[in-house]
């Protein structure tokens, strides 16, 4: 007779599936800082402060941000032509 597994049911199934969710969760919150900081560098009309204190990051970062921003969206343009 077989035997039927439910591996849904599994602890270390439960737990490996928690993280992948918090996984995404905190790399999609990274995603829309970073779309977030370009339509507002885009737009012109707000200072390097009020964008650096909108996505809760140091002003020193925010260069480094906009270029990571600025070639990932590169990437997907090219990824999607």
């Amino acid at each position: 007779m077989p035997v039927i597994i439910d591996f849904k049911e599994n602890i270390l199934y439960k737990e490996g599936r928690k993280e992948g969710r918090e996984e995404g969760v905190e790399k999609g919150r990274e995603e829309g800082k970073r779309q977030l900081l370009l339509k507002m560098w885009r737009s012109g009309r707000f200072s390097q402060t009020e964008i650096a204190e909108s996505i809760e990051v140091d002003e020193n970062e925010l260069t480094g941000l906009l270029d990571l921003a600025l070639e990932e969206e590169k990437q997907r343009n090219r990824s999607t032509e």
